[in-house]
């Protein structure tokens, strides 16, 4: 009994890392796509010559 219960709690914790694995490469696309969607920052733009 205890055995088995040991397995199914590993069983229970892989199947958590896998989610937690599966979010941050969901994560790392997203950021990707922004950071190649976004219009580049011209912090000169809107500064007047001195």
């Amino acid at each position: 009994m205890v055995v088995s219960s040991f397995f199914v709690y590993l069983y229970r914790k892989k199947q958590d890392t896998d989610k937690l694995q599966q979010l941050i490469v969901q994560k790392r696309e997203l950021l990707a796509r922004e950071t190649f969607s976004r219009r580049a920052f011209n912090r000169y733009e809107d500064m007047s010559d001195e």
